[in-house]
């Protein structure tokens, strides 16, 4: 017995010896802009000890979470593209049982600049993925190849996957994933009969909403209304929205926390805000069947209506700001009901105060022409439009604002030119330079 307990006293200490081990860290020698930060540890943390345990060097603001042995942390807005970053975990960090971690543990990590993906080329019968660098103008590289084509795609949150739509046999689609690094593919869910398209990936990385089709292969009857699915990337579970059969969607926006999804409920005519983890929902009234994006904040979800304007037989599409930050949801116009302009495209900035449009100006009087979108930027405070890309020779679309707010990404199309293709541009707010990226090209997407 005696012999019994000093043994037992020789495992409790050595285990103190041992302390708590970091199975593993991200990122390790270069990162995304958006992050996160990640440790896994060999136990299941101490619900507090963790807390100001882990320093990052420059200071950056963000949130940290920690759930069973993980913690992560996201920044708010975006990491430094070129900056190198040091990540310092303290000793003394506990386990659920009460080890320690018996030293400190540092390392250091680059943050890479963000890149484009878009589509092409636009003039054949299939697409598929390409690659940019917009550091070196033209220097796309294919990255799928397939047979059919890639249909729609989106990106993951940190820049190192793409789940795609990937048209197959009887004009099914299915969602394949590729590993950018690796350039690896792989089938994510395959739907047989069916058409997954549209997808969009949670900022948290969890989980992809996207819209299903069921195309009645074995039937007299067409194809399906859209319905909005989840699929859960760490248990496989597929499963649609809504419970109800009879409620159709598409269309999914996730904001930003992930824990709202936004979809166009066409059974109803309105915008359904629905919060996952309570399955309850807000509806936002709207016949334009459009939903728009969450602001980087959370706290705004943007929509087209169309008016007529006043005193012409002329209508136009303005926007419209739902505030979703309240127990019940207020809405306020873009710009006033008397603009006469018609706002085809819009972006948020990345600090959630402004916008950026894609408009159409009213054409002037006795001239027979409509000018192509340009562009322009507005502060929500401020309806004064400040112009960024005005060229009557393009017209301009599919705006998207970098993770770190420095560039914007279009796609811009040549009035007037024989044999033109949609292009993909860049701008920098910081000189005002405008960067091609691609010709016969489209659907550009930030890669951080």
């Amino acid at each position: 017995m005696l012999l019994l307990l000093i043994a037992i006293g020789i495992v409790i200490l050595a285990g103190d010896r041992v302390g708590l081990y970091i199975r593993d860290y991200s990122p390790q020698a270069e990162g995304s802009s958006r992050g996160p930060i990640t440790l896994v540890f060999d136990q299941n943390l101490d619900s507090n000890s963790w807390v100001g345990q882990i320093e990052i060097t420059p200071e950056i603001n963000g949130v940290w979470s920690a759930t069973g042995n993980r913690i992560s942390f996201r920044p708010e807005g975006a990491f430094s593209a070129g900056t190198r970053y040091t990540v310092r975990v303290k000793a003394g960090l506990k386990s659920a049982v009460g080890r320690a971690l018996l030293a400190d543990h540092q390392w250091d990590f680059e943050v890479r600049g963000a890149r484009v993906a878009y589509l092409g080329p636009i003039d054949q019968i299939t697409q598929n993925l390409y690659l940019a660098d917009p550091a070196e103008p033209d220097s796309g590289r294919q990255v799928t190849f397939s047979e059919k084509g890639v249909v729609g795609y989106e990106v993951s949150p940190n820049g190192g996957q793409i789940v795609y739509a990937q048209l197959g046999e009887e004009n099914a689609v299915s969602l394949w994933v590729l590993e950018v690094d690796s350039g690896n593919t792989s089938i994510l869910l395959d739907c047989t009969g069916a058409q997954c398209a549209n997808p969009a990936w949670s900022p948290n990385g969890e989980r992809i909403a996207y819209e299903r089709v069921e195309l009645n292969l074995n039937t007299n009857m067409t194809p399906g209304a859209p319905r909005v699915w989840l699929f859960t990337l760490a248990t496989g579970e597929n499963r649609p929205v809504f419970s109800d059969n009879q409620r159709i969607g598409y269309m999914p926006r996730w904001s930003p926390d992930s824990k709202l999804l936004a979809l166009y409920d066409s059974s109803i005519g309105a915008i359904v805000v629905r919060d996952l983890s309570s399955d309850t929902e807000r509806t936002i009234a709207t016949p334009q069947g459009e939903v728009g994006r969450f602001s980087p904040d959370g706290r705004w979800l943007h929509y087209p209506k169309i008016i007529q304007v006043p005193g012409e037989t002329r209508y136009v599409a303005h926007y419209v700001l739902v505030n979703l930050s309240g127990e019940f949801t207020t809405q306020r116009d873009l710009t006033s009901n008397h603009d006469p302009n018609n706002d085809v495209d819009f972006a948020w900035m990345a600090d959630s105060k402004g916008v950026v449009v894609a408009r159409r100006v009213p054409p002037q009087e006795q001239v027979n022409s409509v000018m192509g979108a340009q562009i322009y930027q507005l502060q929500l405070e401020a309806e004064t439009a400040i112009p960024l890309v005005v060229d009557p020779d393009y017209s301009h679309g599919m705006l998207s604002v970098s993770p770190a707010g420095d560039a914007l990404l279009m796609q811009r199309f040549a009035l007037g030119r024989p044999g033109a293709r949609p292009e993909v541009w860049v701008f920098r707010f910081s000189d005002q330079n405008l960067i091609r990226i691609a010709n016969n090209a489209t659907m550009p997407r930030w890669l951080p």
